[in-house]
Formats: structure tokens, C-alpha cells, sequence
């Protein structure tokens, strides 16, 4: 099943790394929210970057973290709803060409 189809059919998506993992940019953060799933997630290395904590998806820092953010959002499904918009909204920016963009700013 190609990775756009399984996003599209989940209403989040919950990503946990071992504590001590600090990945620097996580590819399947970053197609969930530009599939708008809201992102649940460690908060550390790139999913600081990757997740506005309350608005795109939740960073945790305790696994009761975990279980409070998913609490939220099975007991407020408005508030899945707005989180999948501003997930797709914020994705853009990791667009290519976006991406593109920024470095050829830097570098100029």
C-alpha cells in the first residue's frame, strides 16, 4: 500500500522512538503531517522542528504525555480536524521546492 493511501486513512499519527533516539529529520513525521495527520511524538531532535506542539500534533516528553494527547484528540475530534489542517498548512514548508528555496536564500 503505497504510504500516501495508509496516511490518508488514519486520523493520526503517533510516532514514538526509543527516549534516547534523536533522529535529526524524520521522513515519516514529515508525510504524515503533509497528509494532514496530526503528528504525536517524542519531544526531541527533529520533531521540535517537524511538530507545532498543540497545533500540528503533540511533543511528549513522558509516555503519560502520550496517553494525554491521544486522550485530547479521541475526546475532541474538532480539534483532529483543526490539527489536519494546520499539519497540511505547515507541511508546505517541506515541500522541495520550498527546501530548495530556502537554501538558495541561505547561500546567497
Amino acid at each position: 500500500m503505497p504510504v500516501a493511501d495508509f496516511l490518508s486513512g488514519i486520523d493520526v499519527f503517533v510516532f514514538f522512538l526509543s527516549w534516547k533516539r534523536e533522529e535529526p529529520w524524520s521522513r515519516s513525521a514529515g508525510e504524515a503531517l503533509m497528509s494532514g495527520c496530526p503528528v504525536i511524538t517524542t519531544a526531541r531532535g527533529g520533531n521540535r522542528n517537524q511538530v507545532v506542539d498543540g497545533n500540528t500534533g503533540f511533543l511528549c516528553k513522558t509516555l503519560n504525555d502520550f496517553v494525554l494527547a491521544c486522550t485530547k484528540l479521541i475526546e475532541d475530534p474538532e480539534m483532529v480536524v483543526a490539527m489536519r489542517r494546520n499539519a497540511k498548512c505547515f507541511a508546505q514548508q517541506f515541500t522541495s521546492p520550498a527546501v530548495a528555496d530556502r537554501f538558495l536564500r541561505f547561500i546567497q
